[in-house]
């Protein structure tokens, strides 16, 4: 075997392990997402499975300043008060598809199958919670 069939080989075996790792991370991610969830699910217990960062997140979305030194709780507190009065901004801003997910929520009683999201489509709904 040459030099660089050697390397070759390494490579493939790298880029293998990395899309192995690659979608392991991105199963965990889902299965955290998208945890059991007790109905009806009201947007308090919807944000208290949030983490500080994911909630943290949604804050910048939605563009609420002076409040980045408050804890968990008082974040959580104040976006349960101001996703609402964002609400109907936020439906315009949706493209079609997206627009057509929610419906699709709304249509089945606030539930759905676990979705087949790609990852750039879940960050999307993490982040504007």
């Amino acid at each position: 075997m040459t030099n660089n069939d050697q390397v070759t080989k390494a490579v493939i075996n790298a880029l293998n392990q990395l899309k192995k790792s690659t979608e392991q991370a991105r199963e965990k991610k889902q299965e955290k997402m998208f945890q059991k969830i007790s109905f009806p699910l009201t947007l308090q217990k919807g944000l208290s499975r949030y983490t500080k960062n994911q909630l943290t997140k949604i804050r910048r979305f939605y563009d609420i300043r002076g409040v980045s030194n408050y804890k968990k709780g008082e974040l959580q507190t104040l976006l349960e008060k101001k996703i609402p009065l964002y609400l109907e901004s936020f439906l315009q801003t949706l493209d079609e598809e997206r627009f057509g997910f929610l419906k699709k929520i709304v249509k089945n009683d606030g539930m759905v199958p676990c979705p087949q999201l790609e990852d750039h489509q879940l960050d999307y709904w993490l982040q504007t919670g």
